[in-house]
């Protein structure tokens, strides 16, 4: 069968506007004449290509497990303890998964009336919160079976691609289309306590360490960062990239920052001061989607549309360490997460499939 091109949109996928089988194994396609500011092209073979090989000294992975889900998880993210995986995605349910057994469902939070977009582990466990296409943002309690979340903030005015929750425990920040980052008490449903507003959709946030700065991605092809206590103008904007950025994650140290970009590059920046471009990353061939800082600072990881996942040495650069694809044809990749302990990464596709590879050696 002969490869073909789709124009497949996540705004579209998660509208459920136009559905088309891909076939060949591929999934499931969106289809509309609806514009939308995230186009992700996806281009189906019969085969999928192999990946290149490691770099010589690169870590080791191994398939720990795959999880099987009801349709693509657009976010998720391991319990502070390494055990568990929550995922939520287009069937808006959140569902929390065996990190390490893989095929067992030990809870599920339902509530959202549209389909859930990120997703987040309060610091202690105790609480997760998500995003909404509805748009709005829900915090559950973790510990139990909900069919609607213990409180719900619903100011923002588009959908909301991401949340995040402070490592200090006390704040939730979202980032949406309607062009704001928010910031929310995490404990009770209120009014933001500070509202920024950007030049154009807010695609991904995240927070410092200290929990006193965030930064978001913006569709204006920049990444901005944030005073969280005062908002007001960002702090800095880190210009560089030529496409829409997407994702975003914090060193662990608070010095430096990566961003991912529909442009296919990754870039680390000085977060610190000045705001330069210290390394840009390239080796995908489409549009990044997600991308991570390990928590013991050695590794990035990004996953694009392209099929697969990269980690990259996060003090080196240079090429990708190691590519790890999940064996499906047109599996692009939704996110990507690192265990608290560094010991494992885990990667959602839009095959629906969330597989999750340990680190075997150093």
């Amino acid at each position: 069968m002969e490869s073909f091109d789709v124009l497949l949109t996540r705004r579209q996928m998660l509208r459920g506007l136009g559905v088309a089988a891909l076939g060949m194994g591929a999934g499931v396609g969106l289809l509309s004449c609806d514009s939308s500011p995230a186009p992700v092209n996806a281009v189906p073979s019969p085969t999928p290509t192999p990946p290149p090989a490691a770099r010589a000294g690169a870590p080791t992975f191994q398939v720990r497990s795959k999880l099987d889900f009801t349709g693509p998880a657009f976010g998720i993210a391991f319990s502070p303890n390494s055990k568990n995986l929550v995922t939520a995605g287009l069937d808006k349910n959140l569902r929390i998964w065996s990190a390490i057994k893989g095929t067992t469902v030990l809870n599920t939070l339902s509530g959202f009336t549209d389909a859930a977009t990120s997703v987040a582990y309060s610091p202690d466990g105790s609480k997760i919160a998500a995003s909404s296409l509805q748009p709005a943002i829900g915090v559950w309690d973790n510990g139990k079976n909900q069919s609607a979340p213990l409180f719900t903030d619903t100011k923002q005015t588009d959908r909301v691609n991401a949340v995040a929750w402070s490592p200090d425990g006390f704040h939730l920040a979202s980032a949406s289309d309607d062009k704001t980052v928010m910031i929310w008490d995490a404990t009770k449903a209120a009014n933001p306590l500070v509202t920024v507003t950007d030049d154009d959709a807010q695609l991904s946030v995240a927070w410092s360490p200290d929990s006193a700065r965030v930064a978001s991605g913006s569709a204006d092809k920049t990444a901005k960062i944030w005073d969280a206590t005062k908002g007001g103008s960002a702090l800095l904007t880190l210009s560089g990239h030529t496409d829409r950025v997407r994702s975003v994650a914090w060193s662990p140290n608070g010095a430096k920052l990566l961003s991912g970009s529909d442009d296919h590059t990754l870039k680390v920046w000085d977060a610190a001061k000045g705001g330069q471009a210290l390394m840009t990353l390239t080796g995908h061939t489409n549009q990044i989607a997600s991308v991570g800082w390990s928590p013991n600072s050695k590794y990035l990881a990004s996953g694009s549309s392209d099929g697969s996942v990269k980690i990259w040495d996060a003090q080196n650069g240079g090429a990708a360490l190691v590519t790890l694809v999940s064996g499906a044809v047109n599996a692009n990749v939704q996110a990507v997460a690192w265990s608290p302990d560094s010991s494992a990464i885990a990667a959602s596709f839009g095959d629906g499939q969330v597989w999750i590879w340990a680190i075997a050696a150093s």
